[in-house]
Order: C-alpha cells, then structure tokens, then sequence
C-alpha cells in the first residue's frame, strides 16, 4: 500500500514542478539592428503573438530598438505594422519633405547640385562637415510623440514600461557600449540608430553625442543575459552574416547594405544559449535601404518565425492568454497622462533667441494643443536662422501636463554642394 502511495505522491510532486516550471519560465526576445530590413521584426512579433509566446523582456538595437520601443510602450503588433505600413512611416525614413509643412523664409534658389552637405564653420574658421545625407526632421518629432505616453507611464524606467526594455547605443570616442535603461524613450531609440552619413548623432541630455549600438554590437543578447536573465531567449536576426564565399553574381544587389556591414559587428548565432531559438528571416537581395518593401519584409519576419514556431513550443511551454494579454495592454495604455501641453522651452540658444524660437509655438489658452507645436516645429525647421533642431517631450508632474522642449542650435548659412554629369559620351569630349 505504501508503494503505490509513494509512486502517486512522487507523480503529483513531479506534475507540480514541470507546472511550476513552465509558469515561472522567462522570455527575453533580442531584435537586432539592419535599417529597414528591421521591419521584419514586426512580423515576428505578430507570430509570437499570435501562438501565445510569452515576451518578459525585449532587447532592441537600431531598427530593432524601433519596434521593440513600440512594443514595449504598449503598441500591439497590428498597431506597429499599421504605423510602418503608412504613408507618414516613409515620410520618416525617408526624410521626405512634407508639402503642408515647408514654409519659405531664407531659402536658397533651386539649383543642380546632387549632394548638400551642412558645413560648420566655428568661432575659430574651423570647418567641419555636418555628417547627415536623411533630414531626420519628420522622425524625431514622431519617435516624440508615439514614444511619450508610454514613457511618461512607466515615469521613464524602462522596467516599468508595458514590456521591460533596452536598448544599445555606443560612445564612439571612447568605443564602450550603452545600455540605455531609463530616461526619455525616443532619445534611446534615437541614440541607437544614429549612423554616420545617415541619421545624425543628437547631444543627449547628460551632453553625450551617441551613435548606434550596431557600431559594437548588432545582436545584443548579452544585454538581454547581464540584465534580465531569462530562462529563454529568442533572438530574431535581420542584419548580414558572413557569408561561406564570394557572391560573384549577387555583389552588385549586395553592395549597397554592405557600406553599413562594414561598421557593424556579426551576429552569432550561438549567443541566444543552448536553450534559446535563433531565427534568421530570408531576406534575399532586400537592404538596409528598402524601406518601400514594407509588406515583404514584414511577410518575411512572420514566414521565418513560422518556420520556427515547432522549435519555439517545444521549448517554450509557457503560454499568455490573448484576451490577458490585451486587458493588460489596455491597462497600461489608459494608465499614461492625458496629452496636454503646458509648456514649450528652448534650449541651446542666447536667452533672447531661445525666446524668439518660442514665439513660434502658439498657445490656445493656458494649454497648447498638439497641432499648433507640430506646426511652430516646421516653421522653425524652415528657418535658415535654426539648425539641427531636435524635440523632446517629458510629462511634468509638477505642471500636471507635458513639456515640449526643442534643442536648437544656431546655423551659419554655409553648405557645401557636390554635382554631377550623367553623359554617354566620354568624358574627355564633354
């Protein structure tokens, strides 16, 4: 009698700790870097969603650190695909000028040139190229504002965002990495996909200039293990490999993401531990550049996950219930601070032209309205006065309200302009 006891005591003991096991179990998921081929991320997220994977923790670099941010600020899937699936989305990797936005103040005559770079020219007649080809005037203002509730919710702990978050960024001068946890969101994510001769670095806060994670890791899954440790990790891979041998028939296709593979480190594929699952979305010939191909590569990231998701179950029993999952999210959305805006402040200027540069900015009342600062930040975007403006908003508790801040610095009216001849002639008959 004693035995069969014992077996059936021992059953229900080991019952317990696999249920136990299972529940208490942690997923970290680690999206790396790659310019728009980063997009396929968000295709990744919906899969997980989808089967009910746990996300605990998530780790973003670069494009990566786009979509994480969103996520983790509590977007859905399907919200984050139908903001990049938009028109404004292109806007803002693209730095397309937007039409009912250009206002004309000191503005130069139309000309050939093929390249306009800002050149600085300091108290000393030093020169310095301005190292930016995208006007990253649309993007800030909207990482701004689609990353400021969230923020403000988690009272700008990135622990108590909806999803505990991370991303890297790298101080170049000095080659260390930059775990960013806490401050405004949109500065990090910011930070984390500054690349030289395509976003511009902006001066952070603490007076940093910082660059893209990319720059000393692409794939951080040490991140993701020195800070939160999970039992599982899932790492979802969109920037290059090294490949086996020479692509003699595919370099031209190639050629152009290869610019930006030369500054980033390779992922590794062992990193995300013996445990963990590693998916690599086949993106053939799509760059880092190929931000029109939005739906493909967001196939693309669903399509690799897919392929994985046996793997991903057998290895992650844990599941979330979806309606949980979206009274939760729901939660935490109506948790963020009602958008009003108390305040505008300049920063960066004399006294008196930080004061000219607010007068742009309308005020309805004792609040401003949301609109009217997106406006005063075009017009005096279309200012040749300004340079590199740069926006940030933080909720105040003290004023009950948001703060919208512009860092603003001085121009010098001095561009230096490259052009070109497309012929079929030679060129010594031109």
């Amino acid at each position: 009698m004693q035995k069969p006891l014992f077996r059936i005591g021992l059953t229900c003991l080991l019952a317990f700790s696999i249920f136990f096991s299972a529940a208490a179990q942690k997923v970290g998921l680690v999206l790396s870097g790659g310019g728009a081929k980063g997009l396929a991320h968000v295709g990744a997220l919906r899969q997980l969603e989808a089967n009910g994977i746990p996300i605990d923790y998530i780790v973003g670099n670069s494009m990566g650190a786009v979509v994480g941010a969103m996520y983790a600020a509590g977007y859905s899937p399907r919200e984050i695909e139908q903001i990049v699936l938009s028109q404004d989305f292109q806007n803002w990797a693209t730095g397309r000028v937007l039409p009912d936005k250009t206002f004309n103040y000191l503005t130069a005559d139309p000309n050939p040139s093929a390249l306009r770079l800002g050149v600085a020219l300091d108290s000393t007649f030093n020169f310095q190229v301005v190292p930016n080809l995208v006007n990253d005037l649309n993007l800030n203002l909207a990482l701004a504002q689609l990353l400021a509730p969230g923020a403000a919710a988690a009272n700008y702990d990135f622990d108590n965002l909806f999803v505990p978050y991370r991303c890297l960024a790298t101080e170049v001068f000095t080659r260390k990495a930059v775990d960013q946890r806490s401050g405004i969101l949109a500065d990090a994510v910011r930070n984390s996909m500054a690349y030289p001769l395509a976003f511009r670095p902006i001066r952070g806060l603490d007076g940093r200039y910082l660059f893209d994670g990319a720059v000393v890791d692409n794939f951080p899954t040490d991140v993701m293990a020195r800070d939160f440790k999970p039992d599982i990790m899932i790492g979802v891979n969109v920037g290059d490999v090294a490949l086996k041998k020479y692509p003699y028939k595919k370099d031209d296709d190639l050629l152009t993401g290869t610019l930006f593979f030369l500054g980033t480190s390779v992922a590794d594929s062992s990193s995300v531990g013996k445990n963990g699952i590693y998916i690599q979305p086949d993106l053939g010939s799509l760059g880092a550049a190929d931000f029109d191909a939005v739906r493909r590569l967001i196939a693309e990231g669903d399509t690799a996950t897919q392929l994985k998701m046996a793997q991903i179950k057998q290895r992650i029993t844990r599941r979330v219930d979806t309606l949980d999952l979206q009274r939760r999210r729901l939660a935490f959305q109506q948790s963020v601070p009602a958008p009003t805006f108390k305040q505008v402040i300049v920063r960066g200027l004399r006294p008196d032209q930080n004061e000219y540069a607010r007068a742009f900015f309308r005020k309805d009342g004792a609040t401003y309205q949301f609109d009217e600062l997106k406006e005063g930040y075009y017009r005096l975007a279309s200012d040749d006065y300004f340079r590199n403006i740069y926006p940030r908003i933080r909720y105040s508790q003290e004023q009950k309200g948001y703060v919208f801040g512009i860092d603003a610095q001085r121009n010098n009216n001095v561009a230096a302009e490259v052009g070109f001849t497309l012929s079929t002639r030679p060129i010594e008959s031109l």
